[in-house]
């Protein structure tokens, strides 16, 4: 009984016999016919190869699409550095106006709404005529109070006419609160006055800070004045 099974085949240097035909067949296949059967092949088993295929083909036509998007963000991306860091500047800068428009409002009032004690001392001297003699005053941002003495009624008249005439007081709002004079006919008128000071804007005040020669407040007057414009 022949055996099926051939022993000398455990050997791994051994190599089964074959044919020469068989050989010399295998040799004679061409590359164009290797070729052939395999285009054969994936026709006949399509469902193998076609979504591969299809996958590959894809992948490749996403990232040939993205070449130009991908060439087009690089050469932006310096000029978008550039505006993000621009953004964040005119950010800065803005909050650093905002900050400082918040402070020049809060000295606002300072110059647009309050007198000045220089102004009014400086106007009360000029309404001061020779025999009158001062003894108090007193001043708030809206009113002021006058103490004063004369030996004669002319010296009296002559400073509530300054007075009135004064650019910082409100004409209308002065009154002689009290005037008396002592028996003794040699003694002095004694005399309180009050009234209204005006209210003064930047106009007004640029020019009694000139005609009062007060030029360390005019300079920071047109310099508050020159600031509150550029930030409009």
């Amino acid at each position: 009984m022949p055996l099926k099974y051939n022993f000398a085949l455990k050997n791994n240097e051994l190599q089964r016999w074959e044919p020469r035909g068989n050989i010399e067949r295998k040799k004679t296949t061409s590359f164009k016919e290797k070729i052939e059967l395999l285009k054969k092949y994936i026709k006949n088993n399509p469902l193998l190869f076609y979504p591969q295929f299809a996958t590959i083909f894809l992948v490749i036509l996403i990232q040939i699409l993205n070449l130009y998007p991908s060439f087009i963000v690089r050469r932006l991306k310096p000029k978008h550095e550039e505006y993000i860091f621009v953004v964040q500047r005119i950010k800065r800068i803005k909050t650093d106006i905002k900050k400082f428009k918040k402070e020049l409002n809060d000295l606002k009032p300072n110059f647009t709404l309050i007198t000045p004690t220089y102004l009014f001392t400086f106007y009360i001297q000029n309404s001061m005529p020779i025999n009158i003699k001062l003894k108090k005053y007193k001043l708030n941002k809206n009113f002021f109070f006058l103490e004063a003495e004369s030996y004669t009624l002319k010296a009296i008249n002559e400073m509530i006419t300054l007075l009135i005439e004064s650019p910082i007081i409100d004409e209308k709002s002065v009154s002689i609160k009290r005037i008396k004079r002592k028996a003794d006919k040699d003694s002095t008128f004694s005399l309180e006055i009050a009234g209204k000071i005006l209210k003064t804007n930047i106009d007004s005040k640029e020019y009694l800070y000139n005609e009062s020669s007060a030029f360390g407040l005019l300079e920071k007057l047109l310099r508050f004045k020159k600031t509150n414009m550029l930030l409009k």
